[in-house]
C-alpha cells in the first residue's frame, strides 16, 4: 500500500492512468466503457430495473435490471414460460416494450398468449435449430441492429450446437459431449 501519499495524490496519479488507458484502446467515444472514482462519475453503478407486472417477483428483486442478462431457472412445469408470457404482455402495456421470444422448446402456445393480453403486433417469436444461430440473433439485438427491448430464450438448455447436431457416428447426444456446455454456460 502506498501510505505516504495522500488521497487526493492518489486520486491524481489513478485519474492520470486512467487517461492513458483511454488513450491506448481507443476508448473515448466508447459508451460502453465508463472508469472513474465512484464519487465523480454518476453513471457508474447505476441500475434501471423494469417491473414485471408479478407483485411476489417485483418485491423480491426489485424487478428485471435494464440492459443485463436476467436468468429465470427452476424445475419443468414451475411456471418460467407462464411468467415470460405474463411480463411480456405486462411490459407491453407499461413500458411499450417489444418482445423478441426465442422459442427454442417449441412449445409456445399462440392462443395462451393472446388469451394473456399479448399484443401480437409487439412479439416476435424465433425458432432456431442451433445454439450458434440464437446467440447470432442475439448479437444482433445487443448492437442495436434490431430495436427489440426484451429478449427471451425458453431454454438455455433446449439450445445445442451445431458441431453437436452435425457429429458423425454419435447417436446419443449428450450437454456434457464436447462444447455443448460451455456454448450454453457463455449464452448464460
Amino acid at each position: 500500500m502506498r501510505k505516504n501519499l495522500t488521497v487526493k495524490e492518489k486520486q491524481r496519479k489513478i485519474r492520470a492512468a486512467n487517461d492513458k488507458f483511454v488513450k491506448k484502446y481507443k476508448l473515448e467515444k466508447n459508451e460502453n466503457v465508463r472508469i472513474g472514482i465512484l464519487s465523480e462519475n454518476k453513471d457508474i453503478g447505476v441500475m434501471t430495473q423494469i417491473k414485471t407486472g408479478n407483485v411476489a417477483i417485483d418485491v423480491l428483486t426489485g424487478g428485471m435490471i435494464e440492459d443485463q442478462v436476467n436468468v429465470w431457472y427452476g424445475g419443468p412445469g414451475v411456471g418460467k414460460s407462464t411468467q415470460v408470457r405474463n411480463m411480456c404482455a405486462y411490459t407491453q402495456k407499461a413500458y411499450n416494450a417489444f418482445h423478441l421470444y426465442m422459442n427454442q422448446e417449441k412449445t409456445m402456445d399462440r392462443n395462451y398468449w393472446v388469451d394473456a393480453g399479448v399484443d401480437l403486433h409487439m412479439l416476435e417469436v424465433a425458432e432456431f435449430e442451433t445454439n450458434e444461430q440464437a446467440l447470432d440473433m442475439c448479437n444482433k439485438c445487443a448492437t442495436g441492429e434490431k430495436p427489440i427491448d426484451i429478449l427471451t430464450i425458453d431454454t438455455l438448455q433446449a439450445l445445442s450446437c451445431e458441431g453437436e447436431l452435425r457429429k458423425k457416428g454419435s447417436v446419443d447426444k449428450s450437454v456434457g459431449d464436447d462444447t455443448i456446455a460451455l456454448n450454453i454456460s457463455a449464452a448464460a
